[in-house]
């Protein structure tokens, strides 16, 4: 009998994409895949996206879908709709829609809690977001956390 132990460790995840200051129009990329460095000390990586969040530094407000790779693809140029290849999409682990519409006075919050459970041959995933709203940002607008549990051991 094989009996395998395996423990776990949580880590927040913060990524600060650089966005488009141009108004986008709803079902833009927001922003391409963007590295997030889930594990440095690994090749191979296992585990769970439990939550995210997303400050939006500009109290713009709008619905997101965020959008995980397990590579590095084009998922298309910033304020433009999504551009995939069929190829390319064999990457996509799972997205999650979130909206930032707790008022915070001159900023907005959101967040969401999620089960998206990963098994990727890299230390590295990947995130692209489209918008499902017409907001304008500043380049540095959005402050994006992702909670994983990683399976070390």
């Amino acid at each position: 009998m094989n009996t395998r132990i395996t423990n776990f460790t949580s880590r927040n995840l913060v990524l600060r994409p650089t966005l488009d200051t141009s108004p986008y129009a709803a079902g833009d990329v927001l922003f391409n895949s963007t590295e997030l460095v889930v594990s440095p000390l690994s090749s191979r990586v296992s585990g769970t996206i439990k939550g995210i969040s997303v400050l939006d530094k500009d109290d713009v407000g709008a619905a997101i879908d965020l959008w995980f790779l397990r590579s590095n693809v084009v998922f298309g140029a910033a304020n433009a709709a999504p551009s995939i290849t069929d190829a390319a999409a064999e990457a996509v682990l799972k997205y999650v829609s979130l909206t930032p519409d707790k008022d915070l006075g001159v900023c907005k919050f959101g967040q969401v809690a999620c089960t998206i459970s990963f098994d990727i041959d890299s230390p590295k995933m990947y995130i692209a977001a489209v918008t499902q709203g017409t907001p304008t940002y500043t380049a540095a607008g959005l402050v994006i956390t992702v909670d994983i549990e990683l399976e070390v051991g």
